[in-house]
């Protein structure tokens, strides 16, 4: 199990990616609300399942031998669900591949959203906005810097 406050390696991709689409909102829906538009970038196609392998596999190990994943976040227990259904019909289709491997494949396969509520969704969308502030002041500082006369 994924332990609390835990992060995964490809966090910061996945934070950039939910901005991106959070962007394309923006620009696209004008007459939505700003806090409608955070569910609605967490809604749209994903790059991938944003998963690792092992607990991928772990997961869809436990729902192979019949684990109905109960006691699991909601959203997170949807984007499980998606990827075991992939990861049954890719079986079908491919018996001799394993079911790790299996699973490997459909994790890096478009998902159909980011499976993260329109809070989570705004959480992280306002803390990649503050990123891009403080990197952009930072950039101008060092620009006034190299800018300044020697003396």
């Amino acid at each position: 199990m994924k332990k609390p406050g835990s992060t995964s390696d490809f966090t910061s991709h996945r934070n950039r990616e939910l901005y991106h689409s959070f962007l394309h909102v923006l620009r696209t829906e004008r007459e939505m609300p700003l806090r409608q538009m955070f569910g609605e970038a967490a809604l749209r196609p994903s790059p991938r399942f944003w998963v690792s392998e092992q607990r991928a596999a772990d997961v869809i190990g436990r729902m192979l031998r019949g684990d109905k994943l109960e006691t699991m976040i909601e959203k997170r227990r949807e984007m499980f669900e998606e990827i075991f259904a992939r990861v049954k019909v890719l079986m079908n289709e491919h018996p001799e591949l394993c079911m790790t491997h299996a699973v490997s494949k459909v994790i890096f396969q478009e998902a159909p959203e980011f499976y993260m509520t329109p809070t989570s969704a705004r959480t992280v969308i306002y803390r990649m906005r503050a990123r891009a502030r403080a990197i952009h002041r930072l950039r101008l500082k060092i620009d006034s810097i190299r800018t300044q006369p020697d003396e």
